[in-house]
């Protein structure tokens, strides 16, 4: 899984050529795994352990398709190390699934 900053002009680029493999959240279909994804981190907030509120348990955020679809998505501790440096609240993002 690769994820990769980009700014919001590329979020509605439809003449990239990575554009036929991205899907919106409605396609998203767990069958499948050769897909990309672009969003917008609307909020992003770090969810603390249940037995200690010191301790993160996961990256917790709210993304935005270019369709205006919401979802909630989490990075789990065990990946903070590789996604954590990229994300940020209101950036724009390519998620490729490789």
């Amino acid at each position: 899984m690769n994820l990769q900053p980009i700014n919001t002009a590329q979020l509605r680029d439809s003449r990239s050529p990575e554009h036929s493999r991205i899907r919106l959240f409605r396609q998203i279909d767990l069958a499948r795994q050769d897909y990309s994804l672009k969003f917008l981190v609307i909020r992003l907030w770090k969810q603390p352990m249940h037995n200690n509120e010191k301790a993160v348990y996961s990256l917790e955020m709210i993304v935005m398709d270019e369709e205006g679809t919401r979802m909630q998505c989490n990075v789990l501790k065990k990946w903070f190390e590789k996604f954590e440096p990229l994300l940020e609240e209101t950036g724009a993002f390519l998620l490729r699934n490789i």
